[in-house]
């Protein structure tokens, strides 16, 4: 990945994301390897970035929090304590691949000074914004979900017995003066989130899965297409508004009910919010050589 830096953002924050791109380098294109974050991921943005990866640009400007991500990791590691595993990654071979996921935290035994300190605990560290949080309902993402799962499979095929998961969650928007005013916002800017543990054969189950995923989309094909959980997709939605409100009455996801609604309702009319992938469109550097988003965006233009 060529890095631009259009906004000409100070060189020392631009060398430290060349300094984060050159150590993933030899974890990411080496063959039958491939990382938890990569194994979580859809196989067909895996096998586009091995293909094309040298040739695309991406600007420095929209790897910011990124970059404040992986600051958050260098702070862990500079914070290791003895009763601990920090920012150390793990393999193991399975049919033929290997996996290693890289494990923020992992607490071996009880800290009687700080009881929440519980042996056998693997915890991530993740910067996310107050809106993820509320869209998934408090709950972690079922990507983080799975994520920690993996990591917690690797630790014990290497001698590491796991029994709690937890995302650290620092949320990078937060707002005192909205938490308040309201009951619902998050208190405060770090929460603990407990994480769902898969019965170890379904965790198994799962990375073989994902595995011969990623077979066929890189050694086999035709690429498998990514589906609308990877493509973070929303349907087309009808909303219901009035010119009194700015806000709309209501949402459906029919155009039948939003026109029922509009019927029954004085000077109401129907808005269209079309469906859109908003991982493709804003997020995902690949879309200019994949052939699925282009497919669809002619689709939705026509």
């Amino acid at each position: 990945m060529k890095l631009t830096n259009v906004y000409a953002l100070p060189r020392p924050l631009i060398d430290a994301m060349h300094r984060f791109d050159a150590a993933r380098e030899g974890l990411d294109h080496l063959e039958r390897t491939i990382t938890c974050t990569r194994l979580i991921d859809s196989p067909r943005r895996v096998a586009l970035e091995r293909a094309h990866g040298h040739d695309l640009e991406e600007d420095a400007a929209n790897r910011l929090w990124a970059l404040w991500g992986n600051a958050i990791h260098q702070l862990l590691a500079s914070q290791a304590q003895e009763h601990c595993l920090v920012e150390q990654r793990f393999a193991a071979r399975l049919n033929g691949w290997t996996v290693s996921g890289q494990v923020d935290r992992y607490i071996r035994h009880d800290q009687p000074e700080y009881p929440q300190e519980r042996a056998g605990t693997l915890q991530d560290y993740k910067l996310s914004s107050v809106w993820s949080l509320t869209a998934n309902q408090g709950q972690p993402k079922p990507e983080w979900v799975s994520q920690l799962n993996v990591n917690a499979w690797l630790l014990e095929a290497n001698g590491y017995p796991v029994s709690r998961l937890e995302i650290v969650l620092l949320l990078r928007d937060h707002q005192a003066q909205a938490a308040s005013r309201d009951p619902d916002y998050p208190p405060v800017p770090v929460l603990v989130l407990p994480v769902p543990r898969w019965d170890p054969a379904a965790t198994r189950a799962f990375i073989l899965d994902r595995l011969a995923r990623l077979e066929a989309a890189l050694y086999q094909g035709p690429l498998p297409d990514c589906d609308d959980s990877e493509r973070w997709a929303r349907p087309t939605a009808y909303a219901v508004r009035t010119p009194q409100r700015k806000t709309a009455l209501r949402v459906f996801a029919t155009r039948a009910e939003a026109e029922d609604l509009a019927r029954r309702t004085l000077n109401a009319t129907v808005e269209v919010r079309p469906g859109q992938s908003v991982r493709c469109e804003r997020y995902c550097n690949l879309a200019g050589v994949c052939d699925q988003y282009q497919a669809e965006s002619r689709r939705l233009a026509a």
